[in-house]
């Protein structure tokens, strides 16, 4: 993140976003608006985290709500070191909380973040930041569809196929 766009996601935090525990030790960061394009800028400028949506906000007839949420300790701790210099007060006050609480929590090391075109876990990855597959992702899918399906079509076919002399006698 430049210093800019850090400043603009800290802003935007500081006024629509929360900070939770969840537990002993696990820190949430969640943002929620209705303008699904800034929570889509915030993901991308901070880059970790999911984003999720549109959930209904209530009555009918007003606006569905996105949702952008971290809970990977080590993101949230990098995330909340770089966005509490432009923190408010309250905020900056419960990001310290934060911190502290998951200073001593042990990690399990996290797969590559990196996303390898052309395989199923590279659209799962896609489809997971929220981002469109590329089109070599979306044909490993689609291949893994097939195979799937195939798999089971198979199975339900020998499951339902004659087995005895006198099945297969009445079969024929």
């Amino acid at each position: 993140m430049t210093g800019e766009e850090t400043a603009w996601a800290a802003g935007l935090f500081d006024g629509e976003g929360h900070i939770g525990f969840v537990g002993k030790h696990s820190v949430v960061m969640q943002l929620g608006m209705t303008d699904e394009d800034v929570v889509r800028r915030f993901h991308t400028v901070v880059g970790v985290g999911r984003l999720s949506g549109p959930y209904s906000n209530g009555p009918r007839g007003r606006k569905p709500v996105w949702l952008w949420a971290a809970q990977h300790t080590p993101d949230v701790r990098e995330l909340l070191v770089a966005l509490k210099p432009w923190l408010g007060e309250r905020r900056s006050a419960r990001a310290d909380a934060a911190l502290a609480r998951c200073a001593n929590v042990a990690v399990r090391p996290r797969l590559s973040r990196e996303i390898v075109h052309g395989t199923l876990a590279g659209y799962q990855k896609e489809r997971y930041r929220g981002l469109a597959p590329c089109p070599e992702c979306s044909r490993a899918n689609r291949e893994y569809r097939n195979e799937h399906n195939a798999r089971r079509r198979a199975k339900k076919n020998q499951a339902n196929a004659p087995t005895s002399e006198a099945q297969l006698q009445e079969a024929a």
